[in-house]
This record gives structure tokens, C-alpha cells and sequence, in this order.
């Protein structure tokens, strides 16, 4: 059998991480992009293609606004456990403290 208990923390888990992953690289990105001035436009250069390369991971499994959602969600799903009475437990034990 099976366990698949752990799974719904984990899509919230990584929901999350990588919203703020793609978005802290995508302004990394911008601004090596624009540290390194007119090089940083020119091809040889790779930050171009670079840029062009990563700008699109934020697209593969949903924009970081969709990701966000769907972290916000599970854990509004905790708190309205909580607030019926039923404790949260895992990595999200720490809302049974949540006032």
C-alpha cells in the first residue's frame, strides 16, 4: 500500500519555493542584464540568450502568481481545519499556534 499522506504539503512546498525562486531570478537576471550595460545586450555577450533562456521558466508549470495560489491555498485549508478544531499537523503544525 501506498502512503501519500505527505503529498499535499509537499505540492505546497514546492508551489511556493518556486515562485520565489523564478521571481528572484528573474530580477537577478534584469539586473546583471543591466549592470553590464550595452554588453549586456550585445550576443557574444550569452547574458542575452541567457536572459531570453530564463525568462521562460516562469511559464513551464504556471506564473508565480498561479504557484503563490496554490500555496496560499493549502494553507487556508489548514486554518480552516483549525478553526473547526481539528489540529494541523506536519510542516504546518506551527498555525495550531496562530491566533
Amino acid at each position: 500500500m501506498q502512503n501519500y499522506s505527505l503529498l499535499e504539503g509537499l505540492h505546497h512546498l514546492a508551489a511556493g519555493f518556486k515562485s520565489c525562486i523564478v521571481e528572484s531570478s528573474d530580477v537577478a537576471t534584469a539586473e546583471l542584464r543591466q549592470v553590464c550595460g550595452g554588453a549586456g545586450y550585445l550576443k557574444n555577450s550569452g547574458i542575452g540568450t541567457f536572459f531570453a533562456d530564463q525568462a521562460s521558466t516562469g511559464i513551464y508549470e504556471g506564473t508565480t502568481t498561479i504557484l503563490y495560489k496554490e500555496a496560499a491555498r493549502y494553507l487556508l485549508k489548514q486554518m480552516k481545519l483549525i478553526e473547526s478544531g481539528t489540529a494541523a499537523t506536519g510542516i504546518v503544525s506551527y498555525l495550531n499556534n496562530a491566533e
